[in-house]
């Protein structure tokens, strides 16, 4: 842990595998040995996901498999776990911080605003600041894309330019009635005054 701490990960790779040596049955030692791997910059998957196999309740490997790229383990995270809403957070992130978001289908960011709504648990603030984000990515996608067929719904409103503006509007306002300082508030409105549908008054 210490050659962790202070920056010497190929080190601590060696006393993990060392401990692991000792001690072969263990959980913690094979997520500790994947972790130090994770930091020294070498491959660490197969033994996140040995751990994650072995017991679901180390959901660090869940986190730790999700960083290398398979993002959906984290659907797998039990809903008893506290940190099930961390992990349904990073997912509906996770669609809206891609590099490319041209790529994207309007059912995934559709599924990534749901996903934010059901967590009942989120902190209204942190829920919307997420769903702004989603709302950004969708407005982002919309900039090369035509709006989906269907009519569908992105949190709670018309899967549209105007429609989604409006909504990102109302949101950056209720966070800035909400905000702690009046730095944060100018900001918000702000962001609010950028994003709302242009008319012609």
């Amino acid at each position: 842990m210490l050659a962790l701490v202070t920056g010497q990960a190929d080190q601590a790779v060696s006393l993990f595998e060392a401990c692991l040596s000792h001690l072969p049955g263990e959980t913690a030692p094979k997520l500790a040995l994947a972790f130090a791997l994770e930091c020294a910059g070498k491959p660490a998957a197969s033994w996140y996901d040995l751990v994650w196999r072995t017991d679901h309740t180390y959901v660090s490997a869940a986190f730790g498999l999700a960083r290398s790229g398979r993002i959906g383990v984290l659907d797998e995270v039990p809903a008893s776990s506290v940190y099930r809403v961390a992990a349904q957070v990073a997912l509906a992130a996770s669609v809206v911080r891609r590099a490319d978001l041209s790529v994207l289908k309007p059912d995934e960011l559709v599924g990534a605003a749901d996903r934010v709504a059901k967590q009942a648990d989120l902190d209204p603030r942190r829920r919307d600041l997420l769903t702004a984000e989603v709302l950004g990515g969708a407005l982002a996608w919309l900039d090369s894309n035509p709006p989906p067929q269907g009519s569908p719904r992105l949190a709670d409103a018309p899967f549209t330019e105007p429609g989604l503006r409006k909504r990102l509007e109302s949101i950056y306002r209720r966070l800035a009635v909400a905000a702690e300082t009046r730095q944060e508030r100018h900001a918000l409105i702000d962001q609010a005054n950028a994003v709302r549908p242009r008319t012609w008054l």
